[in-house]
């Protein structure tokens, strides 16, 4: 169940399929913004300030849409990794007898993260 909950990227996965729909839109404004410029001919002043700034506010929602959608995929990918990590230790913990009769240093290193040894003694963080 654990297992299940961690791997469940719905949330994620939605919010990816979004920004790409949305940086298509953007996408397809600019081409029409384009489009409509090449077929009107010559532009007075006027018009060509803003046609210039239609094009960079697209420009730049594209930008920050890019940079959303490529911070999820990282999110997606880290948890996904997270979640192979987790996986492991479940089926290496699946393998293992419920009392270890001896050393087992794979899985002292899965359990254990940070180990500090003070004069008075050893300190063992997960």
């Amino acid at each position: 169940m654990v297992a299940a909950t961690l791997s469940d990227t719905r949330d994620i996965d939605e919010k990816i399929e979004g920004a790409i729909r949305e940086r298509d839109e953007v996408v397809a404004l600019n081409k029409a913004l384009v489009t409509s410029q090449a077929a009107g001919g010559s532009m007075t002043d006027e018009q060509l300030k803003e046609y210039d700034l239609k094009r960079a506010e697209y420009e730049e929602r594209y930008r920050k849409l890019t940079a959303k959608l490529e911070r999820l995929q990282t999110e997606k990918q880290q948890r996904d990794g997270r979640m192979k990590g987790i996986q492991h230790f479940i089926d290496l913990l699946k393998d293992q007898p419920l009392v270890l009769p001896e050393w087992d240093a794979e899985v002292w290193n899965t359990l254990v993260s940070r180990v500090t040894v003070n004069r008075d003694g050893m300190h063992i963080t997960d």
